[in-house]
């Protein structure tokens, strides 16, 4: 479980149960649900951490990566579904300069730049 203060003051709050997002007045839960547009894969949610763009990077309980961008509140699986989604990811390392970092069981670790994209990240492969 995790609590984290965002850029705008928010407080969210990684949960057994889902995220909760508090905005000094009430409560909003995010929860994967069958039928609706959330596309957590698990509801633990273990860790959570903001870039500096202001979108969340969450960390589930079956060790998958995925991203919420507040303006639309969405959800998107990172690496997406079908890509490189089997890797099991152990941590997420947020760097000053915009880089976010999968930690995974892989033999080499991804790393995906912050870019002014249409899917908003672009992947770059290590050697």
């Amino acid at each position: 479980m995790s609590i984290l203060q965002d850029h705008k003051g928010n407080m969210w709050f990684a949960t057994w149960d889902g995220i909760n997002k508090f905005n000094g007045y009430s409560f909003k839960t995010y929860k994967a649900r069958q039928g609706n547009l959330i596309s957590l894969t698990n509801n633990r949610v273990d860790r959570m951490y903001e870039d500096r763009y202001g979108y969340l990077w969450v960390l589930t309980y079956d060790n998958r990566a995925h991203r919420f961008d507040p303006r639309t509140e969405t959800f998107e699986q990172v690496p997406a579904t079908g890509e490189a989604s089997t890797y099991n990811v152990l941590t997420i390392e947020v760097l000053p300069n915009g880089v976010v970092w999968l930690l995974t069981e892989a033999t080499e670790p991804s790393e995906f730049a912050r870019m002014r994209t249409l899917t908003g990240f672009l992947p770059i492969r290590i050697r």
